[in-house]
Parts: structure tokens; C-alpha cells; sequence
């Protein structure tokens, strides 16, 4: 038996007492299975089959599950399994619903349902994304990226190598205009901070404005701050 959005959400209500959480007003189909103690151990999703690399049109549901990395490796190797998305892909794992088997998604579920409430360790390890503005009189970043597509500075806030960054430019762009992970990430000595060098992704054109972030809750840029699920999923897919 293969599974799917019904059967899943089922066995996660009478397993777990979990009802999936509409978060978003705007994706209705995206439901959440929160863990008692607040952490998210899997969300159900109905994204494009391009967005997995796979072929044809439309849209397909997914569960996107917490792992740990040999359980993931392992289950990469069976059918209807692929690596995370829009997640950490080493602590989290997609299962193609309507392809993956019933049985082997359930037992990824109820691993998924023990690694959530795990004391998080006080340095971080898990990759995130965030939005960071540039001041283009002070940085033009758009002068370092026409000329490599890894660019370096000194971060004040600490970031970890993997980490996504929208960068917001202000005047005279006065929005998001590149998106790149971050391959290195050290301390940066005695005047504190990280030593970031990142790899360019994408570039927006036109930028994506800043109306775009205050339909999501983000009114104003004075630092580096999280990006709300919703945000990162239009940047991602729909802009």
C-alpha cells in the first residue's frame, strides 16, 4: 500500500493525536505535525513536480519529515524518497505521497515524532535561512558579485556554514536581490563576528520589493532577522 495525504494524516491523528496546522493563509494545502512540545516533525505539502526535479506538469503532495543522516541515506535508497525540501537535507527527508510505501514512511514518521522534542544544543547545527539588508553605500555588493559569484565580509551575528541569505539592498534597489548559501562561515577573531564567504544562488530581476516582505510580516529591515516560511516559499517558487 502506498501512502498518501489521507492515510498519513490519519495515522498521524490516531498515533499521535496530531492535526495538521494551516499556517498559511496562502497555501491552504501545506499542513503542519507539530510535536507536543512545539517543534515541527513534519509538514504535508502539495508543491510542483518540478520543484523535486521531476518530469511533467502540475502538483504532487509530499511529506517533508525530520531524520537523522543514516536513517536518510537509507531511505534514499528506496522508492518515492528524495532529499529534503526547502529544509536542512541532512535532518530532514521527503516522501513522495502516492509513491513511497505506506509501512516505511509510517516508521520515518514515528522517528521523526521522537527526534523533535531533543534539547536543541547551545551551538547551533542546523542550516537556516535569512534575510539580511546591505547598505549599497557603504557594501555595493552588486560590484563584487558582477565580478564572483563567492563574496566575503564580516558578519556580526553569528551564521553556520549552509545557512540561506536573501540579501536586501537598500536605496536605490530597496529590495531583494540576491540569494546565496553560505559555504564558510569562522569566527572572525578579536574583533568578534563571523568571517562569511558566500556563494551566489540567484539574482532577482526585477527585485523582489519590499511590499513583497510586509505581506509576510516584514515591515522593516534594521538587522539580519528569519525568514517566514511563507516568504521563503514565493522567493523560492513564485517570483
Amino acid at each position: 500500500m502506498k501512502a498518501t495525504r489521507e492515510n498519513i494524516l490519519q495515522y498521524a491523528s490516531e498515533q499521535y493525536g496530531t492535526q495538521g496546522e494551516r499556517l498559511w493563509e496562502k497555501y491552504p494545502e501545506h499542513l503542519v505535525l507539530r510535536h507536543p512540545g512545539g517543534k515541527w516533525y513534519g509538514i504535508v505539502m502539495n508543491i510542483s513536480r518540478s520543484s523535486l526535479g521531476m518530469r511533467g506538469e502540475g502538483k504532487i503532495d509530499v511529506l517533508v519529515m525530520k531524520c537523522t543522516p543514516n536513517e536518510r541515506e537509507e531511505l534514499l535508497t528506496k522508492s518515492g524518497f528524495l532529499p529534503a525540501y526547502h529544509m536542512n537535507k541532512m535532518s530532514w527527508i521527503t516522501a513522495i505521497l502516492g509513491k513511497a510505501d505506506y509501512s516505511l514512511v509510517c516508521k520515518a514518521l514515528d522517528e521523526a515524532y521522537l527526534l523533535a522534542p531533543k534539547t536543541k544544543k547551545k551551538v547551533r547545527q542546523e542550516a537556516k535561512c535569512f534575510i539580511l539588508p546591505v547598505n549599497v553605500k557603504i557594501h555595493d555588493v552588486r560590484e563584487d558579485f558582477a565580478a564572483n559569484e563567492e563574496v566575503e565580509w564580516t558578519q556580526k551575528r553569528a551564521l553556520i556554514t549552509g545557512d540561506r541569505l536573501y540579501l536586501y539592498l537598500t536605496t536605490p534597489v530597496s529590495g531583494v536581490m540576491y540569494c546565496c548559501d553560505v559555504i564558510s562561515a569562522q569566527p572572525a577573531g578579536e574583533g568578534g563576528g563571523t568571517r562569511v564567504k558566500a556563494k551566489l544562488v540567484r539574482t532577482y530581476s526585477p527585485p523582489a520589493p519590499l511590499s513583497l516582505l510586509k505581506e509576510h510580516g516584514i515591515y522593516y529591515l534594521r538587522g539580519m532577522q528569519s525568514v517566514p516560511y511563507g516568504l521563503q516559499y514565493e522567493l523560492e517558487n513564485n517570483y
